[in-house]
């Protein structure tokens, strides 16, 4: 009788799920645009030249954080930690590529250290001043 009891709690429990593109989050009205973390690991003195650029890209700002790091840690040399800065940008997902290319353009030089490049997901952004969420918090038009 048990088994029966388990089988039966069993499909009622997967019966009322949707797949997981259909499942709408918190409050949605309608979709809102998927918005990506983008993070560049640069050269510090490239930070002048990127923010520049930047002003070609359809985002409303931009962190930037000084660190040290190093691919391979050449244990012969003490100071094997480099001076980097990581630049994070949130940005809707159509938009990624142009980004990528703005940045590529404005501190590559095609030689090795020129630094990295990673793209995150981003499930929530919430202004806490306003507490606008999505593409509203980082004060981005949905035509942008």
């Amino acid at each position: 009788m048990s088994s029966g009891f388990t089988a039966s709690v069993a499909s009622r429990s997967y019966t009322g799920l949707q797949p997981a593109s259909q499942n709408k989050g918190y409050g949605d009205k309608e979709k809102e645009p998927a918005m990506k973390l983008v993070t560049a690991i640069i050269q510090p003195f490239m930070i002048d030249r990127l923010a520049r650029a930047l002003f070609k890209a359809p985002i409303s700002g931009y962190t930037v954080t000084e660190s040290q790091g190093s691919a391979k840690p050449d244990m012969s040399n003490p100071q094997y930690l480099v001076p980097r800065s990581k630049v994070e940008i949130v940005i809707r997902e159509e938009h990624v590529e142009q980004l990528i290319n703005i940045i590529l353009q404005a501190v590559g030089t095609h030689q090795d250290g020129d630094g990295l490049l990673f793209v995150s997901n981003i499930d929530q952004v919430v202004d806490i001043a306003s507490g606008k969420r999505g593409a509203d918090a980082l004060k981005i038009s949905q035509e942008q």
